[in-house]
């Protein structure tokens, strides 16, 4: 028979990044505040993009997914929002970030 040790040790709550010298902590988000983000992904997943509609309803949905995991990133000793900085930077930029959220989200 297996036996784990307490599953919560050694188990950050954060991690912290920094774009162009500003310093972010996102916060892992706990299971249950996924729940809307699972949803809001499936609709996104099961849209017509060929449409005006869906394209608008895509457009929607992206945003109100950025918005929520802005929501767990907090500037350190500055008041830039992740979301305006990513505003600023190219698409390389945005690509990196993706990939580390990915990342560090990964399930």
């Amino acid at each position: 028979m297996s036996s784990y040790k307490d599953l919560s040790d050694n188990v950050d709550d954060s991690f912290d990044f920094t774009l162009r010298g500003n310093k972010y902590v996102m916060r892992y988000p706990k299971t249950g505040e996924l729940e809307d983000i699972r949803v809001l992904n499936e609709r996104l997943e099961g849209l017509d993009r060929t449409t005006d509609e869906g394209k608008a309803e895509t457009k929607e949905i992206s945003d109100k997914l950025s918005d929520a995991m802005y929501e767990y990133i907090t500037p350190v000793d500055h008041e830039l929002s992740i979301k305006d900085a990513l505003n600023k930077e190219n698409i390389k930029v945005l690509k990196n970030f993706n990939t580390m959220i990915k990342t560090e989200l990964a399930v």
